[in-house]
């Protein structure tokens, strides 16, 4: 579907679900209540706003050229499938300051979002457990963004197995406790970036042919582990970035495979990290594979360097 230049946004307001409630089984099949399904909503503001408590099954709806595709003010334990977005500014925007726990975003296509695909913008207070999956993101600004500037507590996010390809950011965590695993991230400008975000789990994910980094690390973003990955064809695979004020620690890599990424594997600007071993590191970088730009070393033992040639190491 290519943009079509007459659709224009906001030109009405949208529909709006005020305390109302869908209940569904424990396998996820409707039992009663309130659905939104095989709608075709397009040129809203808010094309559709949950609100005062809602609660609410939204299956096989077709949103196009909106402001905000779904709008969650005040509502959580939604469950939103198998729906497609397309060129929307907000694909699905979880709003800041209300509470909106424990919604469920799967099976949904998300193309051409200009700011972001999907962003929960609220504190670990108001909005956490969520659960992605399923969803493949495509052609955003930002596909998933998570945080703002005033995050307290915990998360705890699960991010599994969405495909990410031709954002121009994958992911951007600016939020602490998030579970990013099985993931697939291609195309991409930068896959995952870490921005004053801690104590998240990035585990067995896909990287390939981003044009930037696989993952960066920056702001002051520590205590990130980062194992089981694939992070390929890339200009670089992992940057720490260099930062005086505020630096990003005690990050640890372990069991990670980087392959013909072309400028570097390793990119560390801060220290002390966590342990960097047992990955494997293998034709990366012309040059140099593995750049520490601390005035720290790096504890980098037990990895596989492409070849057992000490002097080649």
């Amino acid at each position: 579907m290519s943009k079509n230049p007459q659709a224009l946004t906001g030109q009405w307001n949208g529909i709006s679900f005020d305390a109302n409630k869908t209940f569904l089984g424990t396998d996820s099949n409707y039992i009663s209540g309130s659905v939104l399904s095989h709608a075709i909503i397009s040129n809203a503001s808010r094309s559709v706003i949950l609100s005062k408590g809602t609660s609410l099954l939204i299956d096989e709806v077709d949103i196009r050229y909106c402001s905000f595709g779904v709008y969650l003010n005040e509502s959580g334990y939604n469950t939103i499938r198998n729906s497609i977005f397309t060129y929307c500014d907000f694909g699905i925007f979880i709003a800041s300051g209300y509470r909106n726990p424990e919604n469920k975003i799967y099976g949904n296509t998300i193309y051409g979002c200009s700011d972001v695909g999907i962003f929960i913008n609220s504190n670990a207070q108001y909005s956490y457990d969520n659960y992605i999956y399923n969803n493949t993101l495509k052609a955003c600004s930002i596909g998933l963004h998570i945080g703002n500037y005033s995050n307290n507590g915990e998360a705890n996010n699960v991010i599994s197995h969405n495909v990410f390809i031709s954002n121009k950011d994958a992911i951007k965590l600016f939020h602490k406790s998030n579970t990013i695993s099985n993931n697939y991230f291609v195309l991409n400008r930068n896959g995952i970036i870490c921005w004053q975000s801690d104590y998240n789990t990035i585990t067995r994910n896909l990287f390939s042919r981003n044009k930037l980094h696989s993952i960066i690390l920056a702001a002051g973003s520590s205590f990130n582990s980062v194992t089981y990955n694939n992070l390929n064809y890339s200009s670089g695979g992992v940057n720490i970035t260099a930062d005086s004020s505020r630096m990003s620690l005690y990050n640890s890599f372990l069991y990670n495979t980087l392959f013909q990424n072309s400028d570097w594997s390793f990119q560390i600007g801060n220290t002390p990290q966590g342990a960097v071993q047992f990955n494997n590191l293998i034709n990366n970088g012309e040059f140099r594979s593995f750049l520490n730009q601390s005035d720290s070393l790096v504890h980098g033992e037990y990895n596989f360097w492409g070849t057992v040639v000490e002097s080649a190491i």
